[in-house]
């Protein structure tokens, strides 16, 4: 057994080898080659953090200044760039896309398009609601069927595409379905008079009534241009849409819109309807473009502003959204054949949906991912380049 001494001396050498230590220690930290070593690290490292802060500085003054000639260069390339376009937007119910939503419809409206706004508040249409679908169903019976969510977005889309045109003699006259034989879109509907327009969209009705759609229009631009309007009744028309907040001759779509309530977030799948829709009607020759020419096709003479053949230009749907949703807005894009916007956010954003829309080349483009083209080439040899001026 160890004895009392033995403990004690132990105890003892535990802490003279404690002292020894902290001698030590204080002996080489004070020493000069320590003491010098650690000053010219600091020194070095300071030298180093300043140069780089003043490269960043530099690189941060050289951004801001090329972000400001990009946009003023932007402002000046798609002023009334999508002049008598009607463009579509579509979201969702999350209030997180309040302000890209808010972004699109400026950039559009400063290029002379108008723009319809349609949220999206219920899944499927509110199909799942037996009121729903019984109002539907009495005026689109195929809404009961297995494709019926397609079959009213479908129907859906006619009643926003559609244009009218007024009758000399008071009698509505059916029309507007089949592709002239010019391939340009089909001659409007015939009604009597602007007030008969509420009439035109008893699905869209349902929808806004039942809290499925809410919808919000502004169509300044083309009423503030009313020179570009094929006839003077389409301003009739036009201001009557307006009244009642119902869209009227869409012709494009930027679709924003993204389920943020599944895990993880996915694109809107009443939305790509919609899109599947109005990309289907566009090239069957079922869409028009208020642009200064009657449905004829032919360049009207007091403007000689040519139509726009929307059978040979596929550009009628965008997907797009900020650079958080570029794989989801991408991957849908890619699978239903749409164009897509990775980051709607930046310049090279806010370029390419002005590019899309009024001609360039379909595709993926963006910054938000290293695989896509930064942004979409417009060919001067693209049918709409006799339209809209570079």
């Amino acid at each position: 057994m160890y004895n009392f001494r033995y403990h004690l001396v132990t105890i003892v050498a535990i802490f003279a080898a404690l002292a020894i230590g902290l001698l030590l220690g204080a002996a080489v930290t004070g020493s000069d080659l320590v003491k010098g070593g650690g000053t010219d690290l600091v020194d070095s490292l300071m030298v180093q953090f300043e140069q780089q802060k003043q490269e960043n500085d530099q690189l941060s003054g050289d951004l801001k200044n090329e972000e400001r000639i990009g946009a003023l260069l932007l402002g000046q390339w798609q002023a009334n760039r999508l002049q008598g376009r009607v463009i579509l937007l579509l979201a969702g119910s999350d209030q997180e896309d309040n302000d890209i939503l808010g972004d699109a419809e400026r950039l559009a409206n400063d290029c002379g398009a108008s723009t319809v706004t349609v949220r999206l508040l219920r899944p499927h249409y509110g199909l799942d609601d037996a009121n729903v679908l019984s109002a539907l169903q009495a005026v689109l019976p195929a809404v009961a069927g297995e494709d019926g969510e397609q079959a009213l977005a479908n129907a859906l889309i006619s009643e926003w595409t559609a244009k009218y045109e007024l009758t000399a003699t008071g009698n509505p006259s059916a029309g507007g379905t089949a592709p002239q034989a010019n391939g340009n879109a089909a001659a409007p509907v015939i009604l009597p008079d602007p007030g008969a327009l509420a009439s035109r969209y008893p699905l869209t009705k349902i929808l806004a009534d039942h809290g499925v759609l809410l919808i919000s229009v502004d169509y300044g631009t083309m009423i503030s241009a009313a020179d570009y309007l094929s006839s003077p009744a389409q301003l009739q028309f036009v201001n009557q849409a307006s009244k009642l907040g119902v869209p009227y001759a869409v012709n494009g779509v930027i679709d924003l819109s993204v389920d943020h309530n599944t895990s993880p977030a996915t694109a809107n799948q009443d939305a790509l309807l919609l899109d599947k829709a109005l990309k289907l009607h566009g090239e069957a020759g079922g869409l028009y473009c208020l642009l200064g020419s009657d449905h004829t096709g032919l360049p009207d003479p007091t403007t000689a502003r040519p139509v726009v053949d929307f059978t040979k230009a596929n550009y009628y749907v965008v997907l797009t959204q900020s650079a958080d949703f570029a794989d989801i807005m991408a991957g849908s894009a890619e699978e239903n054949g749409f164009s897509c916007i990775t980051d709607a956010e930046d310049t090279a954003g806010r370029y390419g949906l002005v590019a899309l829309l009024s001609g360039g080349q379909p595709g993926i483009y963006g910054t938000a991912r290293s695989q896509d083209s930064g942004y979409p080439p417009v060919h001067s040899s693209h049918p709409l380049a006799a339209v809209f001026k570079e």
